[in-house]
């Protein structure tokens, strides 16, 4: 398999399979028009009492929006609260969380909120033609937010775009407008030092079908994401491509979703799957060490997930420590365990996942940890690990001198 054209797939399969497989007037001016004549039998009808107008029209009036009250759309909430004050929609939804609600908002999962109607998309044929491979340079540093339309336009087609992250914080990815026939699969991943173990993936749940998801970026630098029809990412399928099979993809940084608050211990409960980051405040005293645990029930044939935790400063904006995928374990569980600096006062358990498919049972359990204090603390050591990595920017040049070896049993002569 060629890596270049294929990058992550390797690391990839099992997800990407389990996906696959869900698949008028009047010439007499002193004559009366129709209307005067039809409102003076009206009106003599009101008032020998053939016509009843007690209630005449209540109900329709009832229903009618009231275009100059408090509560234009008669949802239930005051003009001011109503994320939607001119179409009903007493349930509020806002997938972006741009304070746009979903059923008036232009773009449902790309948050804006000034709500355009219009929005510059980036032509991949015309713009970006030269991003079929991760090393070329047109597809790099998107500005976001983004909207972006392209074609699997050949066999084995894979479209790559790149983006800086330069502060800890979570991204809405959407992929809709799809091609019937096209099977929409977003491989995403860090590629310098500092953020290479940062993977996820967003797979449509059958051909022709949107998907969008949310992602935590754990931590600054450049992260790349490869779009194509998850066929083509499946050493198991036969590479398909043609240039009917277009796709409009979303990118937006969004807000992290209200914090819940956990006390500690937190022996967690079974939660269903919800398509959105699950943001934890721990109450009370940040405890100087930590133990987080996320298992998974109901697995199966078609039910995969995959759990990551990442625990966050807010008012840092830092990353404390991260899980990756190498972590999990054999039933796809993961535990994180690290020492907390004694000096934060918030503490956010933000909940992510690699890859999945289907509806799994998530379960997150929380507590103190004993930890030996010989092990380094966070502080600036991890700041510096986390922090950009100049030396790996394109177009960086190093001046220097390699020197002879060094350590035990070594001297200038053993070079």
């Amino acid at each position: 398999m060629d890596w270049n054209r294929r990058p992550h797939a390797r690391l990839l399969p099992l997800c990407l399979a389990a996906c696959l497989a869900w698949a008028c007037g009047n010439n007499d001016n002193n004559a009366p028009t129709p209307e005067e004549d039809a409102s003076t039998d009206v009106q003599a009808d009101v008032e020998d009492g053939t016509i009843d107008v007690t209630d005449e029209g209540a109900d329709e009036a009832d229903e009618r929006p009231d275009e100059g009250g408090p509560d234009r759309d008669n949802d239930g909430l005051l003009n001011e609260d109503d994320n939607c004050p001119d179409d009903a929609n007493p349930d509020q939804l806002d997938r972006d969380r741009d304070g746009v609600g979903d059923v008036c908002d232009t773009f449902r999962a790309f948050h804006d909120p000034t709500n355009p109607a219009t929005f510059d998309v980036l032509q991949e044929a015309q713009d970006v033609p030269d991003n079929d491979a991760a090393t070329s340079t047109q597809g790099l540093n998107l500005s976001l937010p983004a909207m972006i339309s392209g074609a699997t336009e050949v066999a084995g087609d894979i479209d790559f775009y790149s983006f800086y992250i330069d502060e800890p914080g979570s991204v809405l990815i959407s992929v809709d407008d799809v091609h019937e026939a096209f099977y929409a699969a977003v491989l995403i991943s860090g590629y310098q030092f500092n953020n290479a173990g940062v993977t996820r993936v967003l797979t449509a749940e059958a051909s022709g079908g949107d998907a969008d998801r949310e992602i935590f970026f754990p931590v600054p630098g450049w992260y790349t994401f490869a779009i194509s029809d998850i066929r083509n990412f499946l050493a198991s399928q036969e590479d398909i491509g043609d240039p009917v099979l277009t796709y409009n993809m979303r990118l937006s940084f969004i807000p992290l979703p209200e914090p819940q608050p956990l006390a500690l211990p937190a022996p967690g409960t079974p939660r269903d799957f919800e398509n959105t980051l699950k943001v934890y405040s721990v109450d009370g005293a940040i405890p100087p060490s930590m133990r987080v645990q996320v298992s998974t029930l109901d697995l199966g044939d078609q039910v995969f997930y995959q759990p990551l935790i990442n625990l966050y400063d807010p008012v840092a904006k830092q990353t404390v420590a991260y899980s990756s995928l190498e972590q999990l374990d054999e039933s796809n569980g993961v535990s994180l365990t690290t020492l907390i600096d004694r000096a934060r006062t918030d503490l956010y358990i933000v909940e992510d996942y690699g890859q999945r498919a289907g509806e799994a049972k998530i379960i997150l359990q929380a507590q103190d940890a004993m930890v030996e204090r010989e092990v380094e603390l966070p502080g600036s050591p991890l700041e510096d690990r986390f922090a950009p990595l100049w030396w790996l920017d394109r177009n960086t040049s190093l001046d220097g001198t390699i020197d002879a070896p060094r350590g035990p049993g070594l001297d200038q002569a053993d070079e």
